[in-house]
């Protein structure tokens, strides 16, 4: 019998830690994070969206796609290769489920009262909006943030009158529950460390673009923001922060706007209502300074 000494066996250890952390180690990096999912949305090379209550997904844009669940509510979540979706009448029970992004090992999680959307996913915990009580009508002033761990099987409320629109990471960006348009707080939630930072008191619209939010932000003049009631317009800056290092730029400086349909890197692209009742959408560029005419967006998604 050949006996290994102390070095080689010091040897062979390193090489069998090596060759387990070469195994395990892709997964970790490669693991998207979960996001909340409404239009078609490209994740971990994959399209996701939901088709009047089916969970669609497909390998390019422009596929009709494939049908993994059926009898969903509204949004869901996921990473790409994971899908947690809800059952039942919004702001009553329903039922929380995870399944595979190939349809596989669907598992039934947990029956929560008075839930309504999803939220996000954040370790081992699912983040939902939660009703105080029911309601026959729609009152979203009742709506708060909950989390529910899987593991512990632990309830807890993390944000009050708040609701969570987005989420980057361990980061989700939420607003109180307004009713009527108008400049409200935009608040960043850090699931990993509780913390929770009002970003501005005075936003009108937000995108969240990876590690960055872009912001339109009601501009005052004293007390009063600056509103044009005639047209129904706001006067507002656009702004860019970053979840990381908590820096907020100025990118366009003074815009007037009805209402934003979409904010990212380049440009913003928004409304202009006339007294008539017409509307009519805006492209700004934020490099050249320029607008043009454009359409919406968001109804060809």
């Amino acid at each position: 019998m050949r006996i290994i000494g102390k070095k080689g066996f010091r040897f062979i250890t390193f090489a069998v830690i090596l060759l387990f952390g070469i195994l395990i180690i892709p997964n970790k990096v490669g693991a998207a994070s979960y996001q909340r999912v409404y239009d078609k949305s490209k994740i971990a090379g994959k399209y996701f969206w939901n088709d009047d209550g089916k969970i669609m997904v497909s390998e390019t844009k422009n596929s009709d796609g494939e049908c993994i669940q059926k009898n969903v509510n509204n949004s869901f979540i996921t990473n790409g290769e994971i899908i947690y979706f809800i059952k039942g009448y919004q702001r009553d029970d329903i039922n929380v489920y995870r399944i595979n992004a190939d349809g596989t090992k669907k598992k039934h999680i947990k029956k929560l009262k008075h839930a309504g959307n999803l939220s996000g996913f954040y370790g081992n915990k699912v983040y939902y909006e939660r009703h105080t009580s029911y309601h026959n009508e729609c009152d979203e002033t009742w709506i708060h943030e909950y989390s529910y761990d899987i593991e512990t099987r632990k309830i807890k409320k993390v944000a009050d009158s708040c609701c969570f629109r987005d989420s980057y990471k361990q980061y989700f960006i939420g607003e109180p529950n307004a009713g009527d348009y108008a400049p409200c707080p935009l608040i960043l939630y850090n699931a990993k460390s509780g913390k929770k930072n009002i970003i501005t008191d005075s936003n009108l619209g937000f995108y969240l673009q990876e590690n960055k939010i872009y912001f339109a932000d009601a501009l005052k003049e004293g007390e009063q923001y600056k509103y044009d009631n005639e047209n129904s317009t706001w006067e507002v800056s656009i702004k860019s922060y970053h979840i990381k290092t908590e820096r907020i730029k100025i990118i366009a400086k003074k815009l007037k706007i009805h209402s934003i349909d979409e904010i990212n890197s380049k440009k913003v692209i928004y409304s202009i209502s006339y007294k008539d009742g017409e509307s009519q959408y805006y492209s700004y560029n934020y490099k050249t300074g320029k607008k043009k005419k454009t359409i919406n967006l968001s109804h060809f998604l």
